[in-house]
This record gives structure tokens, C-alpha cells and sequence, in this order.
């Protein structure tokens, strides 16, 4: 029967990535893991995992269970301070963590985390999840009691059994949620990023387009500038590229698409660029647009850099492409 239950769980966890969106599947996360352990509240988390051993975690995004009351990153602010998190984030634990809340934060002095297991009643927490800390971006679950009922062995084996289908839907899950985001079925550059900054799914032509910008963007977070506003208005425009975001699925639902080339030159650089590339010289454009040929030549660098070229014959090239 046991075994029957697990099955099905892990069947119904399958089934649920592919039909709901992220934030309701954590949901379904946590109702069906309760079929096979009794809790009363839970926390799913992402976090980032500075290089250095001796640091804490910096928890990204978190869903909980059963704390619509309360503002969700601040459990994910009190685990950076949680010893167990640490440990299994650095491979200092080879399965689940069973703890006593009060007597570990007690005796350890630990004001803070004792305070918040109390005030949100808090006794026994289990905790498992991705280590260690090896990739850009982790994973983990804390199950917890209000009650002085232990969380036994058994509880730990089907928490550490059942971790992997987890870990393995939620990417089913925001890859899901990344195609419907998509258009017609056309490749349009999408992700799906965190309220900070990290980058929980992406396309292949998302990288792409990003290094057109940043040549050396790498898939963990935007730049910090980007992040930030994308978070307070939505947008952000740079030299080639530009992003907009939308709230959606529990995160901020991105799209990227390259600056078409010539809106990157102002009119000026424009009328200067045709005349150019049509075989007129620096002196006949400049007496025509009623400009110094020195100011002429300092457009044509311009442009060179702008367009990402080097000599007239590729400007004509682009300029007969338009």
C-alpha cells in the first residue's frame, strides 16, 4: 500500500507540472507531498550559493504553504540565516535534516530564528533539497509541525525518495510555462525570471539576443541595472537590445528582441549614412546637410560603431538589406 501511495504521488506530480501554471503547481507540490507526510506549513525555495563555503545562501524565490498572511521572502530571508540550510547546501548532510526549531535555535542563541519559530509556531522542521552547491541555482523543501511530533526515519526516506521527481517536475513544469509564452509557435526570446534578478528558465534564442549586449552573459542573472528595471517599470533599452516583462505564473514573464539596426542611428546619422553609402563624398554630403566635413567624418565613425561594421562596402551592404 505504501508503495501503491508513493506511485501515485509521483504519477499525480507528473500530471500536474504539465497542466498548471508555476505558482499553482507549487501547490500541488505541497498538497501531494502531504499525502505521504503530515505537515501543517512548507517552504519551497531557490537560492544561489555564493563560491565561497563560508558564506550564507541567497535565497531568490520562495512559495509557501500556509502563510498567506505573512510576506513569503521572509522566510526566505530568515533560512540565510538557518545553520541547516548551510549545511545542506554545502554537502555537510547526506539526506534530510529532522530538527527540533527550539531547542536547535536556543541553544545555539540564535535570537532571530527563535523569535520566528515561535511567533509563527514552528517546532520541527525537515528539510531536503539539491546539493551541493555546485551549480548556479538550487533547490529545497521545508516541511514543518506546530506540534512536538517528531518527523521520524521513514518520514526522511520518502522526503529524500520523492525529492528527485520534485527537482525533475518543477523544470518540466517552468519549461511549460515558457512555451506558453510563445506566439504562434514562432521563437521568440523568453524567460522567466525571479523578483531578483535570477533567471528560473530561458530559450536558447534568449542567450542569444542577451549577447548581443553582454557578450560574456551567462544564464544565472540579468545585470543588475536590467533587473532592476524590469522589476519598477517593466522595460529596459540598451544599445542593441531591449526587454520588456510582465507579471505572470508568479514570476516576471520576459521577452527580448534586438533594436532593429538602423533605429540604433538618429536621423542625423541616417541622412548622413545614405548619402555616404550612394558614393557621395565627405565635402558634398557636408555641403548638402549644411555641415563641416569634419563633423561628417565624426558621424561615419559613428555609425561604423554603432552598426558594428568597418568599412563603406558593408555599409552599403546594410543599407541595401534594409
Amino acid at each position: 500500500m505504501v508503495l501503491k501511495n508513493f506511485s501515485n504521488s509521483v504519477f499525480e506530480l507528473y500530471e500536474a507540472a504539465l497542466a498548471t501554471t508555476p505558482n499553482e503547481f507549487s501547490m500541488e507540490i505541497f498538497r501531494i507531498v502531504g499525502k505521504l507526510i503530515s505537515f501543517d506549513r512548507a517552504i519551497l525555495s531557490s537560492a544561489q550559493a555564493d563560491e565561497n563555503p563560508e558564506a550564507s545562501l541567497t535565497v531568490d524565490h520562495t512559495h509557501a504553504h500556509n502563510r498567506a498572511e505573512q510576506p513569503v521572502m521572509e522566510c526566505a530571508d530568515n533560512y540565510v540565516l538557518d545553520p541547516v540550510s548551510d549545511a545542506l547546501a554545502w554537502n555537510k548532510v547526506s539526506g534530510p535534516c529532522a530538527i527540533d526549531c527550539s531547542d536547535l535555535y536556543q541553544l545555539h542563541r540564535m535570537e532571530t530564528l527563535n523569535s520566528f519559530a515561535i511567533e509563527n509556531n514552528l517546532q520541527k522542521m525537515l528539510l531536503f533539497g539539491d546539493f551541493p552547491a555546485r551549480h548556479y541555482k538550487q533547490r529545497w523543501i521545508a516541511l514543518y509541525r506546530g506540534t512536538r511530533d517528531e518527523f521520524t526515519k521513514s518520514d526522511a526516506d520518502v522526503l529524500q525518495a520523492i525529492w528527485n521527481h520534485i527537482s525533475r517536475t518543477i523544470e518540466l513544469n517552468l519549461h511549460q510555462a515558457l512555451n506558453r509564452l510563445r506566439k504562434d509557435g514562432t521563437e521568440l526570446a523568453v524567460s522567466l525570471i525571479n523578483s531578483r534578478g535570477m533567471i528560473e528558465v530561458s530559450n536558447a534564442t534568449f542567450h542569444e539576443i542577451m549577447k548581443l549586449e553582454w557578450p560574456l552573459f551567462n544564464s544565472g542573472y540579468l545585470p543588475l541595472p536590467v533587473a532592476h528595471a524590469l522589476v519598477s517599470n517593466g522595460r529596459y533599452r540598451g544599445k542593441k537590445i531591449e526587454i520588456t516583462a510582465t507579471q505572470k505564473f508568479g514570476y516576471l514573464a520576459c521577452t527580448a528582441q534586438s533594436i532593429p539596426l538602423f533605429d540604433l542611428l538618429a536621423p542625423a546619422e541616417m541622412n548622413v549614412a545614405d548619402r555616404f553609402a550612394k558614393g557621395m563624398t565627405h565635402s558634398e554630403i557636408a555641403a548638402q546637410l549644411h555641415i563641416s566635413p569634419h563633423t561628417v567624418r565624426n558621424q561615419i565613425a559613428q555609425i561604423y560603431q554603432k552598426l558594428g561594421i568597418h568599412s563603406k562596402a558593408e555599409l552599403v551592404r546594410v543599407m541595401l538589406a534594409r
